[in-house]
């Protein structure tokens, strides 16, 4: 159980790493750079998200939330959400500060739903339409 811990640390780190990295490349000329990083971190999603899902219900709930927080952040795919929020909701000890880093990721979900929805586009001084800012 510690070595799946210690995985998603590691993990954790690596997508953090990359993720700082991101805004950086999308401003250079050449867009390949940006997105071997985004598949980067997709792969680590991949791999890792299953065991810090499984990670919930046991004694090292409490300790896995920064690893919760980085991956959460980073999720794209909407099974993915599903998986982490599954695991979330299994845990064994109802901590407060679990909940509250479930509530902070329900919130960016939503947010990120609803940029999506509106085609990604917020500016100073929006005109808010149909739920939607529009310039």
């Amino acid at each position: 159980m510690i070595s799946f811990c210690f995985g998603n640390f590691v993990c954790a780190l690596l997508i953090y790493l990359h993720s700082i990295s991101l805004p950086i490349a999308s401003n250079l000329p050449c867009s390949t750079t940006s997105s071997a990083i985004s598949s980067e971190i997709q792969i680590r999603i991949e791999i890792c998200l299953p065991l810090l899902s499984a990670l919930y219900p046991s004694r090292m709930e409490g300790v896995i939330l920064w690893p919760s927080m980085i991956f959460g952040s980073g999720l794209k795919k909407k099974s993915d959400i599903m998986m982490l929020r599954t695991g979330m909701s299994e845990e064994r000890y109802k901590l407060r500060t679990i909940r509250w880093v479930g509530q902070v990721l329900e919130r960016l979900w939503a947010e990120r739903h609803s940029l999506r929805r509106c085609g990604g586009r917020l500016s100073l001084g929006p005109k808010r339409t149909r739920g939607c800012y529009q310039e």
